[in-house]
């Protein structure tokens, strides 16, 4: 029975009759176009699963670069003036302004009142050089990417006047200059500065 058994099994091929998967090393019929232990198939279409992966995953790229740059695009842009004082003196204080937005902005107001020892003292609207027109003759519209210095002058009643100085033995005197800016979206914004009262 055991003899019957052993000859109705398959003869094992030899080396000669097998050939190796490229893949997987196993051996396989000759000629065989596709492995029966890892599925790949023999010659060079097995690389187009491995293509088609790449290329899904470059579109995809794509895609989201292409989604991403539309969002950006849906986001609201605007100015984004910052200042800061450059001098301050007994008649006029100097800003220096950076538009750092994509958008054009508008200086639309700035305020200076003197704190003395703490305590506020008066203040007022300060106004560029000569009816609303900056230093150089332009408005007070800053560009984005942008830097301007517009210089602005203490009046009083409309009139261009002294910056109020502190009294004999005062120890503390500080501008406070809050400015206020608008883009052309109406977007608003505030900032408040210091500088040291010039010396009397």
């Amino acid at each position: 029975m055991s003899a019957s058994f052993s000859q109705s099994r398959r003869p094992i091929r030899n080396s000669a009759q097998t050939s190796r998967c490229v893949v997987c090393s196993e051996p396989i019929q000759p000629r065989a176009k596709v492995c029966t232990h890892c599925s790949n198939a023999q010659d060079w279409t097995r690389y187009l699963t491995r293509w088609g992966g790449l290329a899904g995953a470059v579109v995809g790229i794509f895609s989201l670069a292409s989604t991403a740059y539309s969002l950006g695009k849906l986001v609201p842009s605007s100015a984004k003036i910052s200042a800061v004082p450059l001098a301050c003196g007994s008649d006029s204080v100097s800003i220096a302004f950076a538009n750092l937005g994509d958008k054009a902005g508008l200086v639309e107001a700035v305020e200076l009142h003197v704190r003395i020892d703490g305590a506020d003292g008066q203040q007022s609207l300060l106004t560029p050089k000569s009816n609303g027109k900056a230093a150089n003759g332009d408005s007070s519209i800053v560009e984005p990417g942008k830097t301007r210095v517009i210089a602005y002058y203490w009046q009083t009643a409309g009139v261009p006047g002294v910056i109020p100085r502190p009294t004999e033995g005062a120890h503390d005197c500080t501008y406070i200059i809050s400015v206020k800016t608008v883009d052309f979206e109406d977007a608003t914004g505030a900032k408040e500065l210091k500088c040291t009262c010039p010396k009397i």
